[in-house]
């Protein structure tokens, strides 16, 4: 019951800031948060990450989410040193993109919530 007993889940992948060949992708249960999401990060002058198809299943604890019948939106995927003892601060990590998508992200949520 708590997959859909929650407004949206937000997954925010390990690649989000990635500094080194980021490979992000939007996935989202719904246009609604799609649009909403693309929007937000569009304002906060993040990467725009490709935009998979609704409906497409997506990786990580989204996935979850995803098979409980419950509304989220995910931005994951994979990045050149992905699951590497290498990727660590500081040169794997570009801030400003963290400190963008965090911005987009939060913009989100507060539209969510005002609802």
């Amino acid at each position: 019951a708590l997959a859909k007993g929650a407004l949206a889940w937000m997954h925010l992948g390990a690649s989000i800031g990635a500094a080194l060949e980021p490979g992000l992708h939007l996935l989202a249960s719904d246009d609604e948060l799609k649009g909403l999401t693309r929007d937000a990060i569009t304002g906060a002058e993040a990467t725009m990450p490709e935009v998979a198809p609704r409906g497409t299943v997506p990786g990580g604890e989204a996935r979850n989410v995803h098979e409980r019948g419950g509304r989220y939106l995910s931005l994951a995927g994979g990045h050149a040193l992905f699951h590497l003892e290498s990727d660590r601060w500081p040169s794997a990590v570009d801030v400003d993109s963290v400190a963008r998508y965090a911005r987009a992200l939060a913009s989100v949520a507060a539209q969510l919530a005002g609802r």
